[in-house]
């Protein structure tokens, strides 16, 4: 589904990363221009991206050019997702984020749009529905 951390064309795109956390499912990284990815980290799929984070480093700033294959990026607006995007999504809260999901069973991955207050988004999250 997602890429390899370790593939020459990610490489060639996004270079190496700036950072990285580790847990016991997943090892983050953090590359230039706002994004995030989790990937596997151990036996055959290790470094097999399973997770694709968009977001800026500072809540007050929307300056990432990385967007959807549907034009939302940062700084977007809510009603900007649900045009583009549909009626047919799940709303949750997270850390004082209101969340519109869509799920792509066909693909098996989840899109969710991290809206703060103001409606904008500040946050983009491409998972594969099987991420922890």
């Amino acid at each position: 589904m997602f890429d390899n951390i370790s593939s020459p064309e990610f490489i060639r795109e996004y270079g190496e990363p700036i950072d990285q956390d580790n847990n016991n499912a997943y090892d983050y990284y953090y590359w230039k221009g706002g994004l995030k990815t989790a990937s596997i980290n151990k036996d055959e799929d290790k470094g097999k991206i399973m997770r694709l984070i968009i977001s800026s480093t500072d809540d007050a700033q929307f300056e990432n050019s990385l967007q959807t294959s549907k034009g939302i990026k940062l700084g977007s607006k809510k009603a900007d997702v649900l045009s583009k995007y549909g009626d047919h999504y799940y709303k949750s809260y997270e850390q004082g984020a209101d969340i519109i999901g869509y799920i792509d069973h066909k693909r098996n991955i989840t899109l969710e749009f991290w809206c703060v207050p103001g409606g904008r988004v500040a946050e983009i999250r491409l998972d594969d529905a099987d991420v922890i």
